[in-house]
């Protein structure tokens, strides 16, 4: 999971508070991770984060099947964005690192 990968990350930083993070919702969680110096929302979803969530946690069994079918190329189109963003994020470190190697 994205989240828990990058919370591992933010574990490492002295001024981490993890007993916070523990007892934190998730928007709080996200949000910690984000101070940390990590996106994992894209800066053109902020309006919407908590709504995605929302509906994310809600989850397709307390959904109607109308619900689900309405809001599902959203949600899908605001995950791919999500992942989009981490993959490249994730390339730009990988040819940071090359560099890094050759010269």
């Amino acid at each position: 999971m994205v989240v828990e990968e990058l919370h591992e990350k933010c574990k490492k930083n002295a001024d981490w508070k993890e007993q916070a993070y523990s007892n934190a919702g998730f928007n709080d969680k996200v949000k910690m991770i984000e101070d940390c110096g990590n996106i994992i929302f894209p800066p053109e979803l902020e309006k919407v984060r908590s709504k995605i969530y929302g509906v994310l946690s809600k989850g397709i069994h307390e959904s109607s099947e109308e619900e689900c079918k309405y809001i599902f190329l959203d949600v899908k189109t605001a995950i791919d964005m999500i992942l989009e963003k981490i993959l490249e994020e994730k390339e730009r470190t990988k040819k940071i690192n090359s560099l890094n190697k050759k010269i």
